[in-house]
């Protein structure tokens, strides 16, 4: 086992990048496994298998590992650029895992013994923009206005309904008087 590793929880997204020495077969078994079989070499419970890429770095021919950090991702550009001979060098099997995998929780990695540790990358993540709304109805304030009345205006069916019940109730209410008066 190698020495203990930080994740830390929250702030700036990271990408860990592992070499990992296995054969061609084991590579196949631990993609199979899932989930599990990679937990187990990074020594956590859990993580979200969305945020951790297994495969053969001669995979990514045209591209390189740089390429794919870059492009596949999201590491800042000018980080990778330093390493990128020794990235694009790599050749086997590869773990890409990307901070998110724990979910925001600050994790300790035990990685197994054959993993080594090839880089840790920021991941370019833009700010957030907040565009102003493109129409003047969509930027009113959604503050109740003094001069809007309380309720919603009733739609023409309400209306008709009530409209309806009246009619009967009156026609109920003469109907019982004839018989009262007749009767």
């Amino acid at each position: 086992m190698t020495a203990p590793l930080h994740v830390p929880g929250g702030g700036r997204p990271l990408v860990h990048v592992f070499r990992l020495a296995v054969s061609p077969e084991e590579l196949e078994r631990l993609r199979a496994s899932g989930t599990q079989g990679i937990a187990a070499l990074l020594g956590v419970e859990m993580l979200d298998h969305r945020f951790a890429d297994l495969f053969d770095a001669s995979d990514l021919a045209g591209v390189g590992l740089a390429g794919f950090l870059i492009e596949g991702s999201g590491a800042i550009k000018a980080q990778v650029a330093a390493d990128q001979a020794r990235l694009d060098a790599v050749r086997g099997p590869v773990l890409v895992l990307h901070a998110r995998a724990f979910g925001g929780v600050a994790t300790t990695l035990r990685p197994d013994h054959r993993l080594t540790l090839i880089g840790i990358y920021a991941e370019d993540v833009p700010p957030v923009r907040f565009d102003p709304l493109p129409d003047a109805d969509a930027r009113r304030s959604l503050a109740p206005d003094a001069a809007a009345p309380a309720t919603p205006p009733k739609s023409d069916a309400r209306v008709g309904g009530l409209v309806a019940t009246v009619a009967l109730v009156l026609m109920f209410a003469f109907t019982a008087l004839f018989i009262w008066f007749a009767g």
